[in-house]
């Protein structure tokens, strides 16, 4: 399973939608966009380069120059949208619960698609290990992917109410998030969005 983020935006402002992340960079949103600050956060610095590999070089650039608030978390983005704090965001979960409850919101994956992987493990000190390998076992079935699809992309495919299929998004690789690597884009990303 992987968490997948993507386009967002409000619907009173926004009716027409989005189709790419660079939509967001009309200067018509300028102070109304929304963004996650990814310092100290490595999943986050690969999605700020995955946006730059992926949507131009000086993306990252031209937001900053539309001077976005920035938000710890794509729940605190999320949350904004909601209440018309912003108007778009490049990068926010899916919005599934907030367009189901009635929420003037909505949201797209770009393509490519972005996601970061989480893992379940069975560990050799699990206090009733057989009874955590059924729970792992079902967590990976059909049904257990059914359960647990709602906002994320699955692991197996065709599962309803997932995002994507895990494999067909880009995800992080952990030889190039090095803690170096990290600080270094850290501090670049500072210097552009906080002046």
């Amino acid at each position: 399973m992987a968490a997948t983020f993507g386009m967002g935006w409000n619907t009173n402002t926004v009716p027409e939608g989005l189709t790419n992340p660079a939509d967001i960079l009309n200067p018509e949103y300028a102070g109304k966009i929304g963004i996650v600050n990814p310092v100290g956060i490595a999943s986050y610095v690969d999605l700020y380069d995955f946006y730059t590999k992926n949507f131009g070089a000086d993306y990252e650039k031209k937001l900053a120059a539309l001077e976005p608030r920035i938000y710890p978390s794509a729940l605190g983005v999320a949350q904004a949208l909601t209440s018309g704090e912003i108007v778009v965001a490049p990068m926010v979960q899916p919005l599934i619960r907030e367009v189901a409850s009635g929420a003037p919101v909505n949201w797209a994956l770009p393509k490519p698609s972005w996601g970061t992987p989480f893992f379940g493990h069975v560990t050799s000190v699990a206090t009733h290990p057989n009874a955590a390998q059924v729970l792992a076992d079902f967590m990976v079935s059909r049904e257990g992917q059914t359960a647990q699809a709602i906002g994320v992309a699955t692991a197996l495919p065709g599962i309803p109410g997932a995002t994507a299929d895990a494999h067909s998004i880009q995800t992080p690789d952990p030889g190039q998030l090095t803690p170096q690597y990290v600080d270094k884009k850290s501090q670049e990303w500072e210097q552009l969005f906080t002046r």
